[in-house]
């Protein structure tokens, strides 16, 4: 049997792991056998018994915060929110209860009875405080992360024949001089975001041939050198995926989590006082890895943005709550693209919207002269219904907006106004039509088209509305790439830039 090592678990990899799992009231020594399987999409405990004899017991413990391992080949492992899906009981037999894992840590800890004792239920005490794990940095990988940062270390070889022979060979050598780090401040996040790489090698003995393949990464820190928890270094990890997400317009998935922590101080008699560095790996269900683009367009590329990356990085989480909800919206469609095509283009209208009212009209009506134009909506809404003919009843009702905003149809038509003539001319210039009467036109029957889907009525009161799967989707793209010019223009890249890969 291989011993696996830490580096050896990926998120993209499937793998079990056989351990004894416990719970921190009873202690490893009243451990159950059992299997820990890890897919992509989904994490399984199986325990080859249960924790509770009785069916009361069983209940008890349908839910448990916490499940710590100590697996076969010396990993200690922490389950977080498991939940029983099944209790199966065989006579004669045993029992097998299977549990649901939201997500896990696997931690290499250096073990030694003079560090850290012979008790391993003492052991996650040394290195949490109050169930908090703070971490000194955390080291993660995507797909395609060589692609963009491109600081690859290998260089092509070709060695010609010697003249005697018409062999020639070619392949990779590594230049390390080649690799200059690049670091970055996040000044709201009191973070450095610095870049890495390492060269893996694989030798076929039999043929005395290799391979090497650089592999990237990037490393959180924080700026004032202090540890922090895991969770506050997790979340910007993964808010600088949404980035890389937006910036490459494609779905990308963690290919692992690496943090490294102290345990807290512990007795040497020759080293006296000190503390030991633990390393460990973070493990959830990511959803649509499947679905992951294997032809990875890179747009954007750090070289070409370098000089401007650290205020986009810094532009992006001072802004993050205003873009919440449109890079969330955006990044859906990434990661489900089987969404039926008016749910993107209701989504990608949802989000010039949202733009609109965060960074556009940003006026805001104090809490009393809200509450009095409210009631005056409400009024108004009241007397359509009592006094208006029904079949004339949802012309008026559209009308009314939400209190103190412009309408989806002045909103649009001011965003596709402001956006540059270039974009302009590919994406929605009719040749031989005035500017203003193409963009009505066209706002008008993206209006109507939100409006029948969103209230679903009969289709003769939205006559101009899109129809049909290929106008849709191409309304879709050209919506979505106004989407896309407004986002990168909010987080800072400089317009020529923007301008240059949007156009592609």
């Amino acid at each position: 049997m291989v011993t696996m090592k830490l580096s050896d678990y990926s998120m993209v990899v499937k793998f079990d792991i056989l351990g004894l799992w416990y719970l921190k009231e009873s202690g490893i020594s009243d451990g159950l056998k059992g299997i820990l399987h890890y897919d992509e999409e989904s994490i399984t405990l199986e325990l080859f018994d249960s924790f509770g004899e009785s069916f009361i017991d069983r209940e008890k413990y349908s839910q448990i915060d916490t499940i710590y391992g100590f697996s076969q080949n010396g990993k200690h492992i922490v389950l977080n929110h498991c939940h029983s899906t099944r209790t199966t009981s065989s006579m004669p037999g045993f029992s097998i209860t299977n549990y649901l894992v939201s997500s896990f840590f696997i931690l290499e800890i250096p073990f030694d009875e003079e560090y850290l004792g012979t008790d391993l239920d003492q052991v996650f005490d040394k290195i949490s405080i109050d169930e908090t794990w703070l971490v000194e940095s955390l080291e993660f990988s995507t797909n395609h992360l060589d692609a963009w940062l491109r600081n690859s270390v290998l260089e092509s070889l070709y060695v010609p024949g010697d003249g005697t022979t018409t062999f020639s060979s070619s392949g990779f050598q590594c230049d390390l001089g080649k690799f200059k780090q690049k670091q970055y401040q996040i000044s709201s996040c009191n973070a450095i975001l610095s870049d890495g790489v390492r060269v893996n090698s694989n030798v076929n003995q039999l043929c005395n041939l290799g391979t090497l393949k650089n592999n990237s990464y990037l490393k959180l820190s924080s700026m004032d050198s202090l540890e922090r928890e895991f969770d506050d270094l997790f979340d910007i990890a993964n808010s600088i995926k949404k980035l890389m997400e937006l910036l490459n317009a494609s779905a990308l998935h963690f290919e692992y989590l690496e943090f490294i922590c102290k345990t807290k101080e512990v007795e040497d008699p020759h080293l006296g006082k000190h503390k030991l560095f633990v390393k460990g790996r973070f493990f959830y269900k990511q959803v649509g890895v499947n679905n992951s683009n294997p032809k990875f367009r890179s747009r954007f590329i750090i070289p070409e943005i370098d000089s401007t990356f650290e205020d986009v990085l810094n532009q992006w989480f001072d802004k993050k709550e205003e873009l919440d909800f449109i890079i969330d919206n955006y990044l859906n469609d990434l990661h489900l693209p089987n969404y039926y095509t008016e749910t993107k283009l209701l989504n990608s209208l949802r989000s010039l919207e949202i733009y609109y009212r965060n960074f556009v009209n940003t006026r805001k009506m104090d809490d009393e002269t809200q509450e009095v134009m409210g009631t005056h909506v409400d009024n108004i809404i009241k007397f359509i219904n009592e006094q208006v003919p029904t079949e004339h009843q949802k012309y008026f009702l559209d009308r009314i907006n939400y209190v103190g905003e412009d309408s989806l149809n002045k909103k649009l038509v001011y965003l596709l106004k402001n956006v540059p003539v270039e974009l302009f001319d590919k994406f929605i210039r009719v040749e031989g039509k005035k500017k203003s009467k193409v963009i009505n036109s066209f706002v008008y029957s993206l209006v109507q088209t939100r409006n029948f889907y969103t209230h679903g009525d009969n289709a003769e009161l939205y006559p101009h509305r899109i129809e049909g799967g290929v106008n849709l989707f191409y309304a879709n793209n050209k919506v979505r790439k106004i989407v896309e010019y407004y986002i990168f223009k909010e987080v800072g890249l400089q317009e020529e830039v923007i301008m240059k890969n949007i156009l592609k």
